[in-house]
């Protein structure tokens, strides 16, 4: 409801703020693993637990909302049986479910940037450019 510019500048600013606190508490107290340790730092050990188990449940839904994503991205530009859906499914899973590694961050920024840009430019199945359409109405400001 509040537009896209409004939404855009408040993730923005959201992120900023979480960016910077992670960086000073990195900074300030340096671990050798992930910001599970310092749940169990500074809150108590059940909550780094909790918060543990809560990452891996994440990932796991991360996962299968990948597969979805992917079945439906497939659906839309080839609408072929889904025979080859198996092959990106396992894709999707040994790309997650490893450490991310350089090349597979990069390539997804390349499939995501390159399918965006794309689909923005009328480069999509329909063949219209709906970049930027929510810009007009409502408009980027929308109260």
């Amino acid at each position: 409801m509040g537009g896209p510019f409004s939404c855009l500048l408040m993730y923005s600013i959201f992120c900023v703020v979480v960016w910077c606190a992670a960086g000073e508490l990195a900074t300030l107290h340096p671990v050798n693993g992930s910001f599970i340790h310092w749940a169990h730092r500074f809150i108590d050990p059940a909550a780094g637990v909790a918060c543990g188990w809560n990452y891996a449940c994440a990932c796991i839904a991360f996962g299968c909302a990948d597969i979805v994503a992917v079945t439906g991205l497939w659906q839309y530009w080839f609408p072929t049986p889904q025979k080859p859906y198996v092959s990106f499914c396992l894709i999707i899973f040994f790309m997650n479910a490893f450490a991310v590694k350089l090349p597979s961050s990069i390539l997804h920024l390349i499939l995501i940037i390159g399918f965006g840009f794309v689909a923005m430019l009328g480069g999509n199945p329909a063949h219209d450019r709906i970049g930027f359409g929510y810009w007009k109405d409502p408009r980027p400001m929308a109260e």
